[in-house]
């Protein structure tokens, strides 16, 4: 009799990763609004805690059949007692690893420490006017705040940009991963963040995952931070406001995906009055949401991106390359345009990099 094929381990797996995301994706855009606030929330991490984790246990398979029972190559076996443990040693690893991102629930104001760099950069803005030569703009992405960055890593974070004497700061998205309630306390020293000229907020894909964006917007007011809900500002020096600067923020793409009311990317909401004539920087979280920008409108002279985290972790990296149009760092788009993605200032959940670094990033304009 012919055996019937049976599906590997793997293949199993790869299976259910699937599954959970099409979970994910039928959640999103047919259940959101049936649901408050606080049950999406606890959806959206239930689905991310699942579909992370069966994806994960690809890797996780990997590493227990070729590592897990290794010999080290011309050393004579081991004692039953030492494999065994070597075992356990590396069970335990996988464990802790996967079991990680239950800080999704736990442990919202308590972090491990780590630093920042601060990578500084000039860049030279078409039709930046005279008296805005030399503004300084400090640049903070995916902080994620929530379940490994808490009150003293952002504490950190504020003393570098206060360091910088900043005129600007500028937070290209993904700031939180829970709702306000939850990290009134965590969120606090953003209350202290000095800029001469104002410290503006775009929405990420993680903020809407929150479900909680217009309290977030509410207590981003009341830190002095302003949310540029497809909208601009007119940045000058003080009495020089006939020479502005037009700075624009659209909201993230996975708004108009998750169907959150009243939001959505919408870059002719943001740049309305905002003429060619002017210099436009434009805050957009997502690398995607760049490019589609400067199609619809050329004449934005330098978008701020955040998202790819550089990868974080290789290999990581490499799938993140692959599906964002600009990975990390300063691209030239057209003859005039520019792009700068960030590698993000902190980290999303495990607390580790691999082949990437968190920055703050100090950007001073140069008029041409």
């Amino acid at each position: 009799m012919r055996k019937s094929s049976t599906l590997s381990l793997e293949a199993k797996v790869a299976a259910a990763a699937g599954a959970v995301l099409l979970s994910m994706a039928i959640a999103r855009n047919l259940m959101s609004e049936r649901f408050d606030i606080n049950v999406r929330a606890t959806l959206y991490r239930v689905q991310f805690l699942l579909f992370i984790n069966s994806f994960m246990l690809l890797g996780s398979l990997f590493v227990w059949r070729r590592i897990a029972s290794a010999v080290i190559l011309g050393a004579k076996p081991p004692s039953p007692w030492l494999y065994q443990a070597w075992r356990a040693g590396v069970l335990l690893f996988l464990l802790l690893t996967h079991s990680s991102f239950l800080t999704l629930f736990y442990l919202v104001a308590e972090e491990p420490h780590a630093l920042s760099r601060v990578v500084r950069l000039d860049i030279t803005l078409d039709k930046l006017p005279r008296s805005l030569d030399g503004l300084k703009i400090v640049l903070l992405s995916d902080i994620h705040l929530g379940s490994t960055v808490g009150r003293s890593r952002l504490d950190l974070i504020v003393s570098i940009v206060n360091r910088l004497e900043a005129d600007l700061v500028a937070i290209t998205g993904d700031l939180a991963d829970s709702q306000v309630s939850r990290l009134l306390s965590a969120s606090e020293p953003l209350l202290g963040m000095k800029s001469k000229l104002g410290s503006y907020f775009v929405t990420g894909n993680h903020d809407y995952y929150t479900a909680d964006v217009e309290a977030w917007f509410a207590h981003l007011r009341a830190l002095n931070i302003q949310a540029l809900h497809n909208d601009h500002a007119r940045i000058s020096q003080p009495g020089q406001k006939s020479d502005w600067l037009c700075l624009a923020g659209v909201d993230d793409l996975e708004a108009r995906i998750l169907r959150y009311p009243g939001h959505g990317m919408n870059v002719a909401k943001a740049l309305e009055g905002c003429s060619p004539d002017r210099p436009i920087v434009l805050l957009a979280h997502q690398p995607r949401a760049a490019r589609w920008a400067l199609q619809e409108r050329p004449d934005i002279g330098l978008v701020l991106s955040g998202h790819t985290h550089a990868g974080q972790i290789f290999p990581l990296s490499i799938m993140a390359y692959l599906l964002n149009p600009y990975f990390c760092g300063l691209y030239r788009v057209g003859d005039s345009s520019l792009v700068y993605v960030s590698p993000g200032t902190a980290h999303y959940g495990i607390p580790m990099r691999i082949g990437s670094r968190a920055e703050v990033t100090e950007i001073l304009l140069r008029a041409p």
